[in-house]
């Protein structure tokens, strides 16, 4: 009987150890994706300001070139 019983703690020593890792890599898996979405974020705010810089200086070239042309008639 005594045997069973080491045999039963030792199931659940390893069971709990096995359930605490699980719940570790968990949390490691879900910080790196929080981090990865927070870097995708910042990247795509970047690219965003820079086609919105881009943008507002075609317009001001379009409109500059528009200007020289009316004053050029």
């Amino acid at each position: 009987m005594f045997r069973k019983e080491e045999i039963l703690e030792e199931e659940m020593f390893l069971k709990e150890e096995i359930l605490g890792e699980e719940m570790f890599l968990k949390e490691e898996i879900l910080g790196e994706e929080m981090f990865l979405k927070e870097e995708i974020l910042g990247e795509e705010m970047f690219l965003k300001e820079e086609i919105l810089g881009e943008e507002m200086f075609l317009k001001e070239e379009i409109q500059g070139r528009r200007t020289r042309m009316m004053v050029g008639c």
